[in-house]
C-alpha cells in the first residue's frame, strides 16, 4: 500500500469515527432524556 491510499484510508475512518461517536452521543441522549421523564413521573 502506497502512502496515498494510507492517507485516503486515514481519512474515511476518522469521519467513520466520527458518525459513530455523532450516533452514541445521541443515543445516550436519549437514554437520559427517558430516565429524566421517568424520575418526574415517579416526583
Amino acid at each position: 500500500m502506497n502512502e496515498k491510499n494510507v492517507l485516503r484510508f486515514n481519512v474515511v475512518t476518522d469521519m467513520e469515527k466520527e458518525r459513530i461517536n455523532k450516533r452514541i452521543a445521541a443515543y445516550a441522549q436519549a437514554v437520559c432524556d427517558k430516565v429524566k421523564k421517568e424520575q418526574e413521573k415517579k416526583n
